[in-house]
């Protein structure tokens, strides 16, 4: 094995260098090539060996070139290339173990550092610490952000269980498929009297990390209102959530939302629809037939305009057989690998479709139709689709 030296006693952070810090002793650049293999063949897992020359580091030798270099070769041929220099990598720079990855990383990208040049030397008071390597940077921060999107996530997907209503009268199911770890769609049911309940169904005009911290935001406002035991009416509800997406985003990020108020004391839906896509409202008579109406949006997004005109709201009775679906412009501006949009006719034929099956059955279909339509190409916004039902 190749020698190494002790690391210092002092714990690096995960966003230090010194985290990654490998320590393999230096090899003298006066050594001979042979002396090198010989270290790199006994340690397998020596990705690199500093080299020194008068008391200073001055580069690395990968091992998996200079053991490319010689394989298969004997060893009076490799004693004709016996300088070991003709294989030192100048390092990137020398650096302090306690440097931030992040600034170095911005440091690099920045800099006109070379294409070999994808190592960097480590000190620790002002001492050789050992080596690390731009490729182990990377992936390091990749997986430290891949941990991160994953615990937004399970915070967001926390924040979407919630929205169910435990009432027999009424079958609520949102389909939820984001286009990254985290998105901008989100939706939510609170309860402000026995009987009446708010659900929302929201499009923020951001995706991933941006999307997603708005959405949140709108979550831990309706985990207030439950705490605060809000009680307030239709229209001052939407006050409400429209002043906080005002103050909260910054201007010029509106989101798209429609509130149900459904108020069973009075069987009905009160729906303030602002900047969202179509309602689509479905009513199964006694005698089988079908009606339908669609309902466009009669107030402008949320965050837009510092006051909005919530008597503005348009009311649907209750009654056995009505359904209300609607989805958010993710499904069709959904975009196949041909470059063809999914649009709002086949979308609205999807929801004609969903209307003869049982909600239950609804996720499947709705992700084989995602999928049959994208083939190989990504989904590049959120899908959100609410189906309520009233028995």
């Amino acid at each position: 094995m190749a020698e190494t030296l002790e690391k210092p006693e002092i714990s690096f952070t995960p966003l230090q260098i010194g985290y990654l810090v490998n320590c393999p002793a230096p090899i003298d650049i006066g050594e001979t090539n042979e002396a090198a293999l010989t270290i790199f063949r006994a340690d397998p897992n020596l990705e690199a060996m500093p080299v020194i020359k008068e008391g200073k580091i001055i580069g690395v030798i990968p091992a998996r070139d200079m053991l490319a270099t010689f394989d298969g070769v004997s060893a009076r041929m490799r004693a004709w290339q016996r300088e070991l220099h003709l294989f030192v990598i100048p390092a990137r720079a020398t650096v302090a173990a306690t440097t931030f990855i992040s600034t170095l990383m911005d440091g690099f990208f920045e800099g006109e550092g070379g294409k070999n040049a994808a190592w960097f030397i480590l000190e620790y008071k002002h001492q050789y610490l050992g080596i690390v390597s731009l490729r182990n940077m990377l992936k390091h921060t990749n997986s430290l952000r891949a941990q991160d999107l994953a615990q937004a996530r399970e915070i967001q997907k926390n924040l979407l269980e919630k929205a169910v209503i435990d009432d027999k009268r009424i079958k609520l199911l949102f389909y939820n498929k984001m286009a990254n770890e985290i998105g901008g769609d989100f939706y939510q049911v609170f309860q402000s009297w026995k009987g009446q309940y708010m659900v929302g169904c929201f499009d923020v005009a951001a995706q991933n990390i941006s999307g997603s911290i708005t959405a949140m935001a709108l979550g831990a406002c309706f985990e207030t209102l439950v705490l605060s035991d809000f009680d307030g009416y239709a229209e001052r509800m939407t006050e409400f959530i429209n002043t906080l997406v005002r103050d909260v985003n910054p201007k010029g990020l509106h989101v798209g939302a429609v509130l149900f108020y459904i108020d069973f004391s009075t069987m009905t839906v009160k729906i303030h629809s602002c900047g969202f896509s179509r309602i689509h409202i479905f009513v199964s008579a006694d005698n089988k037939q079908l009606s339908y109406k669609s309902l466009e949006p009669n107030m402008p997004p949320l965050g837009q305009h510092e006051e909005l005109d919530v008597d503005k709201g348009q009311i649907v009775s209750i009654k056995k057989g009505l359904r209300i679906a609607t989805h958010t412009n993710g499904l069709p501006n959904m975009t196949g690998f041909s470059g063809e949009k999914y649009g709002e006719k086949q979308a609205f034929n999807l929801l004609k479709t969903i209307h003869t099956l049982d909600q239950n059955s609804i996720p499947a279909l709705m992700d084989k139709e995602i999928n049959e339509w994208l083939g190989e190409a990504p989904l590049t916004d959120d899908i959100t689709l609410m189906d309520m039902r009233f028995v």
